[in-house]
């Protein structure tokens, strides 16, 4: 209990020192923006995934190129082919007790990959680190716990080199803290938080938040809550991606809103994974009611 209010009273002062920092109005964009660069009014180059993949939810590539891929609910990883999207191969999380299921399942958000290890992170904000498996194999996870949980709603993952840490998004926020930053139920500002890949640990104030004011038009003015995130640029720009507001957005590393654009619900009927390779193609996965999905957008 005291440890759990630590952690509110140290949240609550690094949220008032940052609140300022870096917001900007929805529909400001930078003319020098990276996402400026993609054209997402027209059709991206889609194929489908494998039936295996139906509720993909996160995809990262490794730095030699090559995407990894998991789907919701299972701790089972796929390697793919980014052009068709054909499965590689595929390796599995083992379970340490053995006592009833052989294989690790668990509410999968998302994957990110640092120094030839792998992460991948639960909707309660516990972090599976593991190594590559060759294909079929069952192999053991470390699991690091954190101060997150279920009420933040945690969604993205990805690893950032100049801050060497993983960057984790929420799309919501406990209650209490709602309360406390003096915001109405509905309207709250979101953290984007930092697991140090040195330490292996949390840090207890979020790199910086995003404008509770940026939204959709075309979709009934929904809020960005964010279901991905990845980097976009050696210098720390992060591309984040909605589901809910069916948007894709540009922030700085000090989380300045750069620019956004919308996506098509008829290309996108349920975005969740955002990546991109070492061209700077970007790639979005999707949800599927048969078949998962995967659109390349490639700059102009």
């Amino acid at each position: 209990m005291v440890l759990e209010i630590f952690h509110t009273m140290n949240s609550i002062i690094a949220f008032l020192c940052i609140v300022m920092v870096g917001l900007t109005l929805p529909g400001s964009t930078n003319a020098e923006s990276l996402l400026n660069a993609y054209d997402f009014s027209r059709s991206g180059q889609q194929v489908d995934l494998g039936e295996e993949l139906r509720e993909i939810s996160g995809i990262a590539f490794t730095p030699d190129g090559r995407m990894f891929a998991h789907n919701d609910e299972q701790g089972t990883i796929y390697e793919l082919q980014p052009e068709n999207g054909s499965v590689i191969k595929q390796f599995y999380l083992g379970k340490e007790n053995r006592q009833k299921e052989k294989r690790i399942s668990r509410d999968f958000e998302d994957i990110a990959i640092a120094d030839n290890r792998f992460f991948m992170i639960t909707g309660s904000g516990d972090i599976y680190e593991f190594r590559e498996g060759m294909p079929g194999e069952e192999i053991k996870a470390e699991k690091h716990e954190t101060f997150l949980s279920k009420e933040y709603d945690v969604e993205g993952l990805c690893y950032d080199p100049a801050r060497h840490a993983l960057l984790i998004t929420c799309k919501s926020l406990p209650k209490s803290l709602r309360k406390t930053y003096g915001t109405s139920k509905k309207s709250f500002p979101l953290p984007v938080f930092v697991f140090s890949h040195e330490k292996r640990a949390m840090k207890p104030q979020p790199a910086f938040l995003l404008p509770k004011r940026l939204q959709s038009k075309s979709e009934g003015g929904k809020k960005f809550k964010p279901s991905a995130i990845a980097l976009a640029s050696p210098e720390g720009n992060m591309f984040l991606l909605s589901s809910h507001a069916m948007i894709i957005a540009e922030f700085s590393p000090s989380g300045t809103l750069l620019s956004y654009s919308e996506l098509s619900p008829e290309q996108h009927p349920q975005p969740e994974g955002l990546a991109l390779d070492n061209e700077a193609n970007i790639f979005i996965a999707d949800e599927g009611t048969v078949y998962g999905k995967l659109t390349t957008y490639t700059r102009k």
